[in-house]
């Protein structure tokens, strides 16, 4: 069989699509024709589709944050689950927490992250974020 040429009839077939939409039966399907209602995704491709997203977390983070390299890896940590959690563009409007972690204010970035409309939506994943920012002053 000729993997090549399947793989160019498929697409051709059934199209390519990079986000979800309800195929003629009524499925939600994305990619080339992958119906996500009766096959949902492997494991492999879960982690394949997280790795990359972690990827682009890490690029927007280093491209939006002058000091992201300067910050320890716990901050790394924190910052990367928030970009993850709401999006760069939420994020940069953290602009108190983001200049207390400029200034290495950690203490003071951890308060500011807990006094937020996203700490009370999420307790736990604040808290924890707010800790690894903690952490890094010792």
């Amino acid at each position: 069989m000729n993997r090549e040429r399947l793989v160019k009839q498929t697409m051709e077939a059934e199209g390519y699509r990079n986000q979800m939409y309800k195929c003629p039966a009524d499925k939600w399907t994305i990619g080339v024709g992958h119906n996500l209602e009766d096959r949902g995704l492997s494991d492999a491709a879960i982690m394949f589709i997280l790795n990359e997203d972690l990827d682009i977390c890490e690029d927007e983070l280093r491209g939006s944050l002058s000091f992201w390299e300067d910050m320890p890896e716990a901050v790394q940590e924190a910052l990367m689950d928030l970009c993850f959690n709401m999006g760069i563009a939420r994020l940069l409007q953290f602009r108190k927490t983001l200049k207390h972690l400029k200034d290495k204010h950690w203490a003071s970035a951890a308060e500011e992250l807990l006094d937020s409309r996203y700490a009370a939506t999420l307790p736990n994943r604040a808290a924890h974020n707010a800790n690894l920012i903690r952490s890094a002053g010792g």
